[in-house]
């Protein structure tokens, strides 16, 4: 009996040992394939609206795996470090969806709990189990209109930004794999602000399909 404690005694501490080691350990960048059909249109082209195909990548950097909000199911928050998606149009020119950084006190993230039933299919038994992930983020939407003159020259390009955050829900592989399907959490379109905070156009992601590098 007293050599079963030890034994006992001594994996309770390489179970302690390891667990410290992994939480001390984050996950480094995560990058992935992103796909997004949005919906966009103008103030300075008021009868103009298109629907639009962008691609590129999205970087993600996961904290640690945590109950958070003490419901005995595991969280987790990830921030979004870097957004990249573009296209192009015949009449708004290039069109690049970014991500907004550097906003003070607003942070770009998603985060996932695991559910307390997993349900997916038998032939994955030992896949991860998909969570129900939100994101919350900033976005900056850049157009430069093509010019058809002999000369050349291109409009100068318009910058605007996303008057508040834009919300995407959707199922993700897993806690640490974003890898999935994502549409707007709040129907409707999300307004486009200019450089002076002026309500400039419209915005609407039908979806956003992300696939890991």
């Amino acid at each position: 009996m007293k050599f079963l404690k030890i034994i006992l005694t001594i994996s309770s501490l390489l179970f302690l040992s390891v667990s410290s080691t992994l939480a001390a350990s984050p996950l480094p960048e995560v990058s992935y394939q992103a796909e997004a059909i949005i919906q966009l249109n103008l103030k300075a082209r008021p009868r103009t609206e298109i629907v639009k195909r962008i691609v590129g990548n999205l970087d993600g950097k996961n904290n640690d795996i945590a109950d958070v909000d003490g419901d005995g199911l595991p969280d987790i928050e990830t921030e979004i470090v870097s957004m990249n998606l573009v296209g192009s149009d015949p009449i708004f020119g290039e069109i690049s969806l970014k991500l907004k950084n550097g906003l003070q006190d607003k942070k770009n993230t998603r985060t996932a709990e695991q559910p307390a039933r997993c349900l997916r299919p038998a032939r994955r038994a030992m896949a991860p189990c998909p969570v129900d992930s939100f994101f919350d983020i900033f976005v900056e939407l850049r157009h430069t209109p093509f010019h058809n003159s002999a000369v050349g020259l291109e409009e100068p390009a318009e910058v605007l930004t996303s008057c508040e955050s834009v919300q995407l829900r959707g199922a993700s592989k897993g806690l640490t794999d974003l890898s999935g399907h994502y549409t707007q959490r709040i129907s409707g379109k999300i307004a486009l602000c200019n450089r002076n905070r002026e309500p400039a156009g419209s915005l609407l992601i039908h979806y956003l399909k992300l696939h890991r590098n």
